[in-house]
């Protein structure tokens, strides 16, 4: 009888969060991510047969184990902005002369160099991610619309933590093998699923805590930015001619006032958040400031972040609109620089309590 082992369930809850976020973010080509999905839950479960009895030939898992960490790094960076054929190439061929470098390893009896291999990829990949998560002044995220730019950070993260645990966790097998003693493999193989889910669930939860959490800094800084005036503009700035950048970098605290404050006049009177596409990016090219100017400015003298000041004047234009317009909230939703249904509603509750239809409700008693 089929066994159902612990890492076919990692696997469909590995599945479960990448498919979340490519649904709330937008799926729509993402083939690298799609590819990663897949690639994780084929790779689990050919785990979880192999434990569960089942005869799969260890070059099999090992070989597709070998290509996952450089999908993931290439997905992440897919889903970060990085989209061009050129990040898609190297991506697959990374991932491929992993996977070959392994099977000659196995084709040359050399057990050890496959551990050090699969030792090498997941904990290089994983380090990679957790600097490129944390490194300040980073540029790989100024092309990441900022509405998703805090949450793929978490997910940067998360993945190298996971990476890491997985390099950890075949460096303990290889051990117990080498010592004969594949009775503590297989327990490490469990128990170390055990951990993942349960770390897993703690992001999980933690991550949809501080969703729910409100934010009343942010509550009245929304306040403020909706007394602005809006006229009636195109959404985007796709087409507005590129200025050129400034790089000498700005320093004194009266140089960073007056980059907030051009940031400030461009978002109100040019709509600009109204673009769901905006980026680190393309503020920079319409401002004619350096990118890394424009983070420090927001950061050091608004008290936010970047994608929360965005963020706020999208909030307080959609509540002007519920208050003042007739129109349907998904309208609203598009108009004022939200991507998806769940994100703007998850954003307007934080903010304000209620969701968008309930503040409405609460206008028109």
């Amino acid at each position: 009888m089929l066994q159902l082992p612990l890492p076919i369930v990692t696997s469909l809850l590995l599945v479960f969060l990448l498919l979340r976020f490519l649904v709330e973010f937008g799926a729509r080509r993402k083939p690298l991510s799609l590819l990663v999905l897949g690639f994780y839950a084929l790779q689990s479960l050919l785990v979880g047969l192999r434990w569960g009895g089942e005869h799969i030939p260890q070059a099999t898992l090992a070989v597709t184990a070998a290509a996952l960490p450089a999908l993931t790094w290439g997905a992440l960076g897919e889903l970060a902005g990085h989209k061009s054929t050129r990040h898609l190439s190297f991506t697959l061929l990374l991932a491929f002369i992993a996977s070959l470098l392994t099977y000659l390893a196995i084709l040359a009896s050399r057990s050890y160099l496959v551990d050090a291999l699969s030792l090498l990829f997941y904990a290089g990949a994983a380090l990679l991610l957790l600097v490129q998560a944390h490194k300040q002044g980073h540029a790989w995220f100024d092309r990441s619309p900022l509405g998703t730019l805090l949450d793929l950070k978490s997910l940067y993260r998360l993945a190298g933590a996971l990476l890491l645990f997985s390099a950890l966790t075949d460096f303990l097998i290889s051990i117990a093998y080498e010592i004969a003693r594949p009775q503590l493999a297989a327990q490490i193989v469990f128990s170390g699923n055990v951990i993942l889910l349960a770390l897993l669930a703690f992001a999980y939860l933690r991550q949809a805590a501080k969703r729910r959490a409100p934010e009343g800094k942010r509550a009245e800084e929304v306040a403020g930015a909706g007394e602005v005036h809006h006229a009636n503009q195109d959404k985007t700035i796709k087409q507005r001619p590129v200025r050129q950048r400034t790089n000498a970098p700005v320093q004194s605290a009266e140089q960073l006032q007056a980059v907030l404050q051009k940031l400030r006049n461009a978002l109100e009177q040019e709509r600009l958040y109204c673009d769901e596409t905006l980026s680190l990016e393309k503020l920079a090219a319409h401002l004619g400031i350096p990118a890394r100017t424009i983070s420090k400015a927001v950061n050091q003298l608004s008290g936010m972040s970047l994608p929360q000041l965005v963020n706020s004047y999208r909030l307080a234009e959609a509540a002007r609109q519920l208050r003042q317009e007739q129109t349907t909230i998904t309208q609203i939703m598009y108009a004022t620089g939200f991507a998806t249904k769940s994100n703007f509603n998850r954003e307007f509750v934080k903010l304000y309590g209620v969701s968008p239809s309930a503040y409405r409700d609460e206008i028109d008693l």
